[in-house]
């Protein structure tokens, strides 16, 4: 059995913990971004609304076109730098885990890094072990989608 000295479970307990501080980060940008997307739904459903009650010869609707427009473009860019940041997120998480686990294998007596990874399958199981990075690419995949065919439609119409 491998003998663990105090400092090496304190420095394990700082790793664990520096890993919790990066989750907390990449919930933290969620939100955000989930805040700012949904707040410039809102002002594009309210110009909306307020285009279809004003007549279309008014000089005005020109300005709201234009603001309409820079919206749906800043929606569909904050989508994508969405996505890039949960890309960040999952590549500095790889690394991170991946640090650990050399950590558990070459100091402590047991790695429940690497039991937990043969309880998920290795990966190979959707069924037991589904990437959160994947998840969590859901929303922002489907707000550029949203924003990318609203403007599409608006443009058309």
């Amino acid at each position: 059995m491998k003998h663990v000295s105090p400092a090496m479970v304190e420095l394990y307990k700082a790793h664990v913990e520096q890993i919790d501080r990066v989750r907390q980060g990449r919930e933290g940008t969620n939100r955000v971004y989930l805040s700012l997307l949904s707040l410039c739904f809102a002002f594009i459903i309210f110009l909306f609304r307020f285009e279809l009650d004003r007549n279309i010869e008014d000089p005005a609707m020109l300005d709201h076109a234009v603001v309409l427009i820079a919206l749906l473009f800043l929606g569909f860019a904050l989508s994508v730098s969405w996505l890039l940041h949960i890309r960040a997120y999952r590549q500095l998480n790889r690394y991170k885990f991946k640090m650990l686990h050399e950590f558990e294998v070459k100091y402590l007596p047991y790695s429940p890094l690497k039991r937990e990874w043969e309880f998920q399958g290795e990966g190979r199981n959707l069924y037991k072990y589904t990437k959160l990075s994947n998840v969590a690419a859901v929303p922002p995949v489907l707000f550029a989608i949203l924003f990318f065919f609203v403007l599409l439609i608006y443009l058309i119409a």
